[in-house]
């Protein structure tokens, strides 16, 4: 019985090992190396080991050319994006549609979430005179 104890503790220690969350991992960085490549080569190499998936609207076409190095996966995508004068949108199961963009329109298309002010409910006192 002695022997196994040892054993128990170990095995004990080693489970709550393996039920310790592990910290999220870090997002991926992005190096891309573009002369003069085709927007749609550009868009699959940035998009192809992300996990994400992608639409390309009619209109976009073009061509890019982009130095980025160790850059986060969302700034390679915003930067390659801008310098085809590109925007994008998320639908809700998470695919990217690319698509052309106006002069005035920004890179990404977002609305923006309603802001409700809060309701601040005032009570009235009555002064008193105090002697």
């Amino acid at each position: 019985m002695r022997s196994a104890f040892p054993l128990v503790v170990l095995l004990m220690l080693a489970l709550a090992l393996a039920a310790t969350p592990q910290p999220a991992p870090a997002p991926p960085s992005v190096s891309l190396q573009l002369r003069d490549a085709e927007i749609s080569n550009a868009l699959e190499m940035l998009f192809k080991d992300s996990g994400k998936d992608y639409t390309i609207e009619s209109g976009v076409s073009g061509r890019v050319s982009l130095s980025l190095t160790d850059a986060p996966w969302e700034k390679a995508l915003r930067s390659l994006l801008d310098s085809a004068r590109l925007t994008y949108t998320r639908d809700d199961s998470g695919i990217y549609a690319i698509k052309p963009r106006s002069a005035e329109q920004p890179v990404i298309q977002s609305v923006p979430a309603p802001v409700q002010a809060p309701t601040v409910t005032a009570a009235t006192t009555t002064a008193r005179k105090f002697a």
